[in-house]
C-alpha cells in the first residue's frame, strides 16, 4: 500500500511538471513612455528613493547623464544575481561617445548581504513591469532607445524586443531561453519543477560555497523559485514568437560558443521563429576558441577578455542596417 502511494505521488509530480500550463497571463506590455527629459528625471528620482537602505556600494542604479535629452540613450540590463556595476565600464564608453546611459538595478538585486537576498520575491510579472518602466524612462533621456541585456537581462531584452515597437534596437547577449544542462524539450517541465514547493538555495559553487570569489556586488547563490520565474519570462517570449512578429525596430542576438550556461537550441528556438516571421534578426557568436565565460561583460570575471569583446560589441550595438 505504501509503495502504491509513493508511485502515485511520483506519477502525479511528473504529470504536474510536464503537463501543467505555464501561466503567461498579465505578462503583456503596459507602456507609458516619458514625454520629456524632465519627466524621466522625476521617474529616476522615484526609483532612487525606492532603493533599499541595505544596498551594497555597487548595488545602486547608475545613470550617466549629459544633462539633456541626447540623440541616443542606451539601457543595460544586468544578469541574474549581479548588479549594475557589471555594465559600468562598458556604459562609460558609450557615455563618452555622447549617449545618455541608464543601468538600472533589477528588483531584489544589489543587496549588501550576498547570502540573504530577496530573490525569492522576484516574479516574471515584476520583471515585465520593470522592463516597461526602464524603457519608458529611457524615452525622456534620448531620441533613439537601445536596450542591451545579458543572460537574465537578455531574456528581458527579448521580451522588450517582442512587445515594444518604440525601441530602436534590442541587443540580447547570451539570453536565457534555455539552459545547457537541460535539453530544450524539458524546458517547460523545468519551469514547473523550480516553481514547485519550497525554494531551495542553489550555490553558484556548491563546493566553495561562500568562499567563492565572485565579482563585486554579485550574490553567492540564488533560490530555485527565482530561476523558475526567469524561465517563465523566457517561455513567454518563446510562445509569443510562434505567432507574433517582434515589434522592436532591430534585434541583435549575441551568443558565445564557449557558453556552458545557456542552451544554443533555446536561443535558436526564438531566433528561428522571429526569422520565420520575416524579421531580419542579426546574429553573432564569439568563437569557442576564445574561451570566454557566460558573463563576458564583467571586468572582474576571471575568464573575460573585454579588450577584445568590448570593441566588437560596441560596433555591433551601434550598427544600423
Amino acid at each position: 500500500m505504501i509503495c502504491l502511494v509513493i508511485v502515485l505521488l511520483v506519477t502525479g509530480i511528473i504529470a504536474f511538471v510536464f503537463l501543467k500550463p505555464i501561466n503567461t497571463d498579465g505578462l503583456f506590455s503596459r507602456a507609458q513612455p516619458a514625454q520629456t527629459y524632465v519627466e524621466s528625471q522625476r521617474r529616476l528620482e522615484s526609483l532612487k528613493q525606492a532603493e533599499p537602505d541595505d544596498l551594497s556600494p555597487t548595488g545602486h542604479m547608475l545613470v550617466m547623464d549629459h544633462g539633456y535629452r541626447t540623440d541616443e540613450v542606451i539601457v543595460f540590463l544586468h544578469g541574474f544575481t549581479s548588479s549594475p556595476r557589471q555594465f559600468e565600464q562598458l556604459g562609460r564608453i558609450f557615455f563618452e561617445q555622447g549617449y545618455n546611459v541608464f543601468i538600472p538595478r533589477i528588483p531584489h538585486h544589489g543587496r549588501e548581504d550576498q547570502l540573504r537576498s530577496e530573490l525569492n520575491q522576484m516574479t516574471a510579472e515584476k520583471l515585465v513591469r520593470f522592463s516597461d518602466e526602464v524603457v519608458d524612462i529611457a524615452h525622456g533621456l534620448g531620441k533613439r532607445v537601445t536596450v542591451v541585456g545579458l543572460s537574465m537581462g537578455g531574456a528581458m531584452a527579448g521580451w522588450i524586443a517582442q512587445t515594444r515597437a518604440d525601441v530602436d534596437r534590442a541587443v540580447l547577449i547570451a539570453p536565457i531561453f534555455g539552459t545547457a544542462r537541460i535539453h530544450n524539450m524539458f524546458f517547460k517541465a523545468s519551469i514547473n519543477y523550480f516553481m514547485l514547493g519550497a525554494d531551495r538555495f542553489i550555490w553558484w559553487d556548491k563546493e566553495l560555497r561562500s568562499g567563492l570569489k565572485r565579482p563585486t556586488g554579485t550574490y553567492q547563490g540564488f533560490p530555485s523559485g527565482a530561476l523558475g520565474e526567469i524561465r517563465r519570462l523566457a517561455w513567454t517570449v518563446l510562445q509569443w514568437s510562434q505567432d507574433q512578429r517582434p515589434k522592436a525596430e532591430s534585434i541583435l542576438v549575441v551568443t558565445n560558443g564557449n557558453d556552458h550556461a545557456v542552451s544554443p537550441e533555446g536561443v535558436a528556438g526564438v531566433v528561428d521563429r522571429w526569422i520565420a516571421s520575416g524579421y531580419p534578426v542579426e546574429q553573432f557568436e564569439f568563437d569557442v576558441e576564445e574561451g570566454l565565460g557566460h558573463d563576458l561583460i564583467d571586468p572582474e570575471q576571471p575568464n573575460q577578455n573585454i579588450a577584445s569583446v568590448y570593441p566588437r560589441l560596441i560596433r555591433m550595438i551601434q550598427a544600423r542596417e
